[in-house]
């Protein structure tokens, strides 16, 4: 059932953005962007360089905080929460950044470990032991006793999924997660990331990897001037865009003609 559908019978928005806008100074970044996401989807974001994805994404987990607008996350707006609530609720939203922001001074097993055993309420032999769990499942349990220095770039951004992935997050945000990798290893992150969504993982990708978004996603986004001008299944989106700056974005991209 796609999304459309379940949106139809009543199914509630796990997460769900209304009139969000952010400025810096007198640039405009997002203007009222609004949209809903369902359990289960996998949602690309695309757009040109500097029309305010990652600004988008990062905020729907306050790292970049909006003038206005309501997030949702399950019907509670995170931007009138308490730091308390705030603080229970955003490890719920998992992060996966371009840089990888491992520790470097902590062992690959320590860096997944860490915020299961700080915020998660876990020992530490308990959060370790779920972090080796993980690390197995992703084929970098021999990895395990490494420091950050000592990975491949695709080892890095795998162990940083599998972090925020510790802290079993109801739909995880990623920011151009292949950015900052040759193109070599690009293909094991997506490979790893395909294999989250066909789980049934809420995702939402800023991406640049136009085959995987189209691929992979249910729903992919165009945002452009401040907005969103397109929201739709990857066929339309892909095959038959309807929005002339998407033709010309996708035409430069090699996506079609």
């Amino acid at each position: 059932m796609t999304s459309a559908e379940e949106q139809g019978k009543g199914a509630e928005p796990l997460l769900e953005v209304q009139d969000l806008c952010r400025r810096y100074g007198e640039h405009v970044i997002l203007d009222h962007v609004s949209f809903r996401i369902m359990p289960g989807d996998v949602v690309a974001v695309i757009g040109p360089s500097g029309c305010g994805k990652s600004t988008l994404i990062r905020s729907l987990n306050l790292l970049e905080r909006a003038e206005s607008g309501r997030i949702l996350f399950h019907g509670r707006d995170l931007l009138t929460l308490s730091s308390r609530e705030a603080a229970a609720t955003i490890p719920r939203i998992g992060m996966v950044f371009q840089q990888f922001n491992l520790f470097d001074n902590m062992t690959v097993l320590r860096n997944v470990a860490l915020a299961p055993e700080i915020s998660g309420g876990l020992t530490r032999s308990q959060a370790e032991e779920k972090a080796m769990m993980l690390l197995e499942r992703v084929g970098l349990a021999g990895r395990a006793g490494a420091y950050p220095s000592h990975l491949s770039g695709g080892q890095k951004q795998r162990v940083a999924i599998v972090r925020s992935l510790a802290m079993d997050p109801e739909i995880i945000l990623f920011d151009e997660p292949t950015s900052a990798l040759d193109p070599e290893m690009v293909q094991e992150v997506l490979a790893l990331m395909r294999d989250l969504a066909q789980g049934g993982l809420t995702m939402m990708v800023v991406t640049h990897e136009m085959r995987f978004a189209r691929n992979v996603s249910t729903r992919a986004m165009f945002v452009c001037d401040g907005g969103i001008r397109v929201d739709e299944p990857p066929e339309r989106f892909f095959e038959d865009p309807p929005d002339p700056r998407l033709r010309e974005f996708l035409t430069t991209a090699g996506m079609r003609g």
